[in-house]
């Protein structure tokens, strides 16, 4: 069985184009790329991204400057002493990393969203060779069945009695009691 790479449906191992939207490359069931998918890997990576920003960013004390990773990191925890008086710098300093963590995850999902829709372009490996069809042929004596099977249905269909007209884009077929007398 093979799925179509534009419309997700299964369809036959012995199709090379997708019955339903038509589309030529078909890939091989149980072939799906492995791995993690981009919106999550994108998601870490913006979140990553964001978070060290975020860091670099952050407000400083009066006189000190900005804070070292394990005080913005702990909130302030770690402060004793007369210290105590930069918890207020470092709550806002883990605060603007948070917010960068936040900021950097949404934008990195947006981006891996916008990865995983586009179309996956066909290798050698992955993908079934293309194979041309053969031509589509309408034979005299043809019920309008078989000419449908071959062409699909017409653009056009004009019923005058025991003659019947239908007309495609670029050929006009005309039946004579349910049987193709000519081809235009």
């Amino acid at each position: 069985m093979m799925s179509c790479q534009k419309c997700g449906r299964v369809a036959a191992s012995d199709v090379a184009f997708c019955p339903f939207c038509k589309v030529a490359l078909i890939k091989p069931v149980g072939q799906e790329t492995s791995g993690a998918s981009p919106i999550w890997v994108a998601l870490i990576l913006g979140g990553l991204v964001g978070a060290f920003i975020g860091f670099l960013l952050r407000p400083s004390a009066p006189l000190i400057g900005q804070l070292p990773f394990g005080t913005v990191i702990t909130r302030g925890g770690d402060l004793t002493g007369f210290d105590r008086i930069l918890v207020s710098v470092a709550q806002a300093s883990f605060n603007y990393m948070v917010a960068g963590l936040v900021l950097g995850g949404i934008v990195g999902a947006g981006v891996g969203a916008y990865l995983s829709k586009r179309e996956p372009e066909a290798s050698p490996e992955s993908w079934k060779e293309i194979q041309p069809t053969p031509p589509r042929s309408v034979e005299l004596g043809q019920t309008p069945e078989q000419v449908e099977a071959t062409l699909g249905p017409p653009d056009k269909k004009i019923n005058l009695g025991s003659k019947v007209v239908y007309i495609y884009k670029d050929v006009k077929i005309i039946f004579l009691d349910n049987k193709v007398n000519d081809v235009q």
